[in-house]
């Protein structure tokens, strides 16, 4: 795990270009959770760098939630869900 420093360096840069319209929600919430994934930032860094372009910790911890249900219906098998 990097420190809250080097968390900043890494994530401040994504959510800025977000701030300036260079990327989007789209862009940015991925690969900041996947940096989480790898234990390389922790969510309160991502919910740090998120509050200082305006986003709330809440939305944060909302997108965190639906990145999680994505991974975990993306992780089924097709044949399950062609069963249905």
């Amino acid at each position: 795990m990097i420190t809250s420093w080097d968390a900043q360096q890494l994530l401040d840069p994504m959510f800025k270009k977000w701030e300036e319209g260079i990327h989007d929600k789209w862009d940015v919430y991925p690969k900041v959770f996947n940096l989480l994934d790898e234990g390389k930032v922790r969510l309160i860094d991502i919910m740090d760098a998120a509050h200082k372009i305006g986003i709330a910790p809440g939305v944060v911890l909302m997108r965190r939630s639906h990145d999680r249900a994505d991974k975990m219906w993306g992780a089924l098998d097709e044949p399950v869900l062609s069963s249905f």
